[in-house]
């Protein structure tokens, strides 16, 4: 149970940077496991990983799945309690497996955290987004009120960009399309 207790702990220091539960955990190596598809993003050499453990002293062993069938196995191993990370990182949790380990207490409720009457101090950035969107707050609360997982939130738009050869538009003496048909006709001529 202090395994799990110290799981809920990391995750706080890691996303919301309490430096009182840093210095508790400082210096502590945990076991951290979770799904990332992209192949060319490893965890042992990610910035942010780096930054916490010179800030913090939190260190990681890092078991990163990239293929499907085998976090799955992973997953399993876990619910029947084998195998156990110190913390689960993009784990790609359905809601029925959310529910599963928050019932056999591999996951902690962090609804007590999130909503409680401390989450306002403790977190205050995460607090004013579930504030701004209530929405959020319920999208990862199960049925019954419990939290088991954080979500990634995006809090500015993702940078899409369509590029156009320039010189392509002058050889065919053509403007940069704004909207949608103007881009049909660039690709046509």
């Amino acid at each position: 149970m202090f395994k799990r207790i110290v799981c809920v702990c990391l995750v706080c220091i890691l996303l919301f940077g309490m430096s009182a539960m840093a210095e508790t955990a400082a210096n502590a190596s945990f076991v951290m496991a979770g799904f990332d598809l992209d192949t060319s993003r490893k965890w042992e050499t990610n910035d942010f990983f780096k930054r916490m453990e010179e800030k913090h002293g939190v260190t990681f062993t890092f078991r990163q799945y990239s293929v499907a069938e085998q976090w799955k196995k992973a997953k399993a191993d876990m619910l029947s309690g084998e195998n156990l990370p110190d913390v689960l990182f993009k784990a790609n949790l359905s809601q029925a497996e959310t529910r599963e380990m928050l019932d056999r207490q591999i996951l902690i409720d962090l609804a007590p955290y999130l909503k409680g009457e401390k989450a306002q101090e403790n977190y205050p950035n995460l607090y004013r987004i579930f504030q701004e969107h209530p929405e959020y707050l319920a999208a990862i609360s199960l049925p019954d009120g419990r939290i088991g997982a954080l979500p990634q939130i995006q809090e500015y738009p993702a940078q899409n960009f369509m590029w156009i050869n320039e010189k392509w538009l002058k050889a065919l003496n053509l403007q940069a399309p704004t909207t949608a048909q103007e881009l049909v006709d660039v690709l046509t001529a």
